[in-house]
């Protein structure tokens, strides 16, 4: 059985270029096996890239402009997903699980303690109220109502909009 780890090393520079064309690794063991007849595993692949320096994966390069454009999504109320899509729409090489790890360092993250969440239900109830005092969201639909508050950058759930319009409001948003 050795001379199979003989044979994966010797066909080191296939495995390699097939990898930086983005083959997936059940592919690289198919093709293995089609034109050479060398049966390996997942694990073998995977362990033989890593030996071979054959990154796959994007690395995040923490930097400080990443950082503050980071924030700055935050704070726009974007999710992951949409922070990811803009950076990469910026340039960035960066992956989900990156941006997740960058915004988690930075100390933002998207729980709030109780006492927290009673005041931003409270400041959340006065822009309600004045908002719809002021006629600008009346008939309102659900979706746009979010949408609303989201694009104003206000960080609030659908729920929390929700309850306190049927609780005071019952009558002038669409549901």
């Amino acid at each position: 059985m050795a001379s199979q780890d003989v044979s994966i090393d010797d066909m080191k520079e296939h495995i390699i270029n097939w990898a930086r064309t983005n083959a997936r690794t059940d592919e690289i063991i198919r093709r293995l096996q089609d034109e050479w007849g060398i049966r390996t595993s997942r694990r073998t692949i995977f362990r033989r890239l890593d030996e071979w320096g054959i990154i796959r994966r994007p690395q995040t390069e923490d930097t400080p402009l990443l950082r503050a454009s980071i924030a700055i999504l935050f704070r726009l109320n974007c999710t992951d997903a949409e922070m990811l899509e803009e950076l990469i729409e910026c340039g960035y090489k960066t992956g989900l699980t990156g941006v997740t790890r960058i915004r988690i360092q930075m100390g933002l993250r998207r729980r709030m303690s109780v006492f927290d969440r009673q005041a931003r239900d409270a400041q959340l109830f006065e822009i309600l109220k004045a908002e719809l005092d002021e006629g600008y969201l009346e008939g309102y639909g659900r979706r746009h109502l979010y949408t609303y508050f989201k694009k104003r950058g206000q960080l609030v759930t659908r729920y929390c909009i929700f309850h306190i319009v049927l609780v005071f409001y019952p009558f002038n948003i669409y549901l």
